[in-house]
């Protein structure tokens, strides 16, 4: 998955996000994994080889922290469980990366004069 040419600016914001949350984030020298979060701690592999590996792989474990925090050790689950969770903590990655990577994107089309129009529900 390739993303707007990013120069480290969202894995700054991960890393804030992180950070906000009460989770500190190292690169350490994994060999097995590309990233690993246990409780409030996140290890991400130091030598990948692109900014997008480093974003997807801090958001993956951003992901996991978010969506099952309370579902005890992730070591400890049943294989089944576990691939879910990862299609889960993938998919909330994607997510995450594709809105910081447009973060920046102004909502009006100045070139077509297009203008988004935000309604308020009800």
């Amino acid at each position: 998955m390739k993303f707007v040419k990013d120069k480290g600016e969202i894995f700054c914001r991960l890393v804030h996000l992180a950070v906000k949350n009460g989770i500190t984030v190292k690169f350490v020298p994994f060999r097995a994994y590309d990233g690993r979060i246990k409780g409030d701690r996140i290890g991400i592999r130091q030598s990948l080889g692109t900014i997008d590996e480093f974003n997807y792989n801090l958001a993956h474990e951003l992901a996991h922290a978010y969506l099952h925090y309370d579902k005890g050790s992730l070591m400890d689950i049943d294989e089944k469980v576990m691939e879910l969770y990862e299609e889960q903590a993938d998919q909330a990655a994607r997510m995450i990366l594709e809105v910081l990577s447009s973060a920046e994107t102004d909502c009006s089309n100045k070139q077509s004069g297009e203008q988004v129009i935000w309604v308020q529900s009800a």
